[in-house]
């Protein structure tokens, strides 16, 4: 059965992935289990990430796919670009801010956490992450103008697909959205 690793946002957790275990029903849905609250920085957590995937216990050549929801899709594409890919096939990004998110600063003016520190615009962290080209992983990013946690185009990644559902805290329960990801993982 393919293994699909899936990494929540920012006070996201294992909850955020029952719907996607129900579609994805042919697929086995591993949750990776990190502090949500984006205390530590990002790069921390995608190390945490990257021994979290080397102790799968994968079969010579087997590849695994992600799916990175909102903070959770830029831990994995710094996992990807700046410590391994080998070990992975296909990404899918979920309304990450790649360009960065208002709610950082809001976030910030009450909370001191690195992690989200680095998710404000123009933060030096996602320019250098921006910088840095992803290659030899299958990429689908979801995205939506109109979210208000992550607006415009600052969520529009690599082979973007734009969608009409706005409300960020429920992308991973749309059943549209979770069939275009089935649709994704099946080619």
């Amino acid at each position: 059965m393919k293994k699909i690793i899936f990494v929540p946002g920012f006070i996201g957790g294992r909850r955020d992935m029952w719907l996607l275990k129900v579609i994805l029903k042919k697929f086995e849905l591993i949750y990776f289990p990190y502090k949500t609250n984006l205390e530590e920085p990002i790069e921390k957590i995608a190390n945490k990430l990257k021994n979290f995937i080397n102790g799968l216990k994968l079969n010579k050549g087997e590849k695994v796919s992600i799916i990175g929801l909102s903070a959770g899709g830029i831990i994995v594409e710094y996992y990807l670009k700046f410590l391994d890919n080998k070990k992975i096939d296909k990404f899918i990004s979920l309304y990450s801010p790649f360009k960065g998110t208002y709610l950082a600063y809001i976030y910030s003016l009450f909370l001191k956490r690195k992690g989200l520190q680095q998710l404000k615009s123009n933060s030096i962290f996602l320019n250098e992450l921006a910088k840095k080209k992803l290659n030899n992983i299958k990429v689908k990013n979801i995205w939506c103008w109109l979210d208000p946690l992550v607006p415009g185009t600052s969520a529009k990644g690599i082979n973007p697909k734009h969608t009409y559902f706005f409300l960020h805290w429920f992308v991973q329960y749309w059943p549209p959205i979770i069939l275009e990801i089935k649709k994704f993982l099946n080619k």
